[in-house]
């Protein structure tokens, strides 16, 4: 029996080596075709989703605008006071045509009808959703031990297609997407509930107040994800998109509160910085310069910083020899570890230095999924 399945054995060898000679150009272009792949998918992360910004129901024009001047203020009247006057207006007109009723009886009805309208016309300026305070899970309690859970009675927070600032490539229905389910899962911390979100409530707590998300593509679907979950309660007018270079903000007038994005894939300068051109081959960062990228997160008062996807596509980071201003392109290969040790202690030296924590929160967001998950 042993000699049967020796005798087994070696024949089957010989016959998976023959197969083996003579189908190895297949496995051999196989190979050479994944590698080609995951290469492209790697470098290319971005090309699409991250470049552009092809509006899914572009707002009008007014609305997303190219700027060179950030965070100027508006003067414009706030929709309370325009809404008083269309009210008052009405008032006027009911009044003038109940001052047409002759009769006596007719006449004193119409006069307390128009008590009551004027009435109403000093109490109408505070009409808001249910917006009473919200009760906040206990201090002790540990947020970020919990699970998923499904909820189809509160959730979905918004529609994709009831945000028009939703940019095409994360429009997953549009997209083709046939189950909206994703939708309804929200976070359940095991020793606590997380309050219910009110978007007024929320714009309140913002009022006169920024904050930024900064990072790459992964951070802005944040930034815009967010923009979605409060401009339903703007009113048309009262809200705004626009761009300066690397800055996007979305600004609520009535507010004066915004809700911004910076695009810094690795924090520091890198030569993957431009916002609209960054699918770079070779990414080269300078791990101890972050003033440019900086000076713009400064007087904010909600800092949201993320960095993780964008070096996961070699083994080694390019450090750069001297500067991108002066044309340098001689660079050291540095294990990542090391790089990114060396950026986040750039960033925390630069969060220490800049930021003024009676003011300003801030929070880091490390390691995450890519889009596809």
């Amino acid at each position: 029996m042993q000699q049967l399945r020796r005798s087994s054995k070696t024949l089957l060898t010989e016959t998976g080596a023959m197969k083996h000679r003579k189908n190895n150009h297949v496995p051999v272009f196989i190979v050479v075709i994944s590698v080609f792949l995951f290469a492209l998918f790697m470098y290319n992360e971005d090309a699409k989703s991250i470049a552009e910004f092809p509006f899914l129901s572009r707002p009008k024009a007014s609305e997303i605008i190219q700027h060179d001047e950030p965070n100027k203020p508006v003067q414009e009247p706030t929709r309370i006071e325009e809404t008083k006057k269309e009210v008052i207006t009405s008032v006027d007109k009911e009044l003038k045509s109940m001052a047409t009723v002759k009769d006596d009886d007719e006449g004193k009805v119409a006069e307390d009808k128009a008590d009551d309208v004027q009435q109403k016309v000093e109490i109408l300026p505070v009409v808001e959703e249910d917006d009473e305070d919200v009760e906040l899970p206990p201090e002790d309690c540990d947020l970020f031990t919990g699970k998923w859970v499904y909820d189809n009675e509160t959730h979905p927070l918004y529609k994709e297609d009831e945000c028009e600032f939703l940019t095409a490539q994360v429009t997953c229905v549009r997209n083709g997407r046939k189950d909206s389910r994703y939708q309804n899962w929200r976070w359940q911390p095991r020793d606590c509930n997380l309050p219910k979100y009110k978007p007024r409530l929320f714009l309140e707590k913002l009022r006169n107040k920024r904050l930024m998300f900064v990072g790459d593509s992964l951070n802005r679907n944040q930034w815009e994800s967010m923009v979605c979950l409060v401009q339903s309660v703007v009113q048309p007018g009262r809200k705004s998109l626009k761009k300066f270079g690397s800055l996007s903000i979305f600004r609520i007038e009535d507010y004066n509160a915004t809700v911004e994005f910076y695009w810094a894939p690795f924090l520091v300068q890198s030569n993957a910085d431009n916002p609209d051109m960054h699918a770079v081959l070779d990414r080269i960062i300078m791990p101890g310069s972050i003033k440019k990228h900086g000076k713009h997160w400064k007087n904010v008062d909600y800092l949201v910083f993320n960095t993780y996807i964008w070096w996961m596509n070699t083994v080694t980071m390019k450090v750069l020899r001297g500067s991108f201003d002066r044309g340098d392109t001689e660079y050291d290969e540095v294990e990542r570890p090391i790089a990114y040790k060396k950026v986040l202690t750039t960033w925390s030296k630069w969060v220490n230095k800049n930021v003024n924590p009676n003011r300003t929160t801030v929070f880091l967001n490390s390691m995450s999924p890519l889009h596809i998950r």
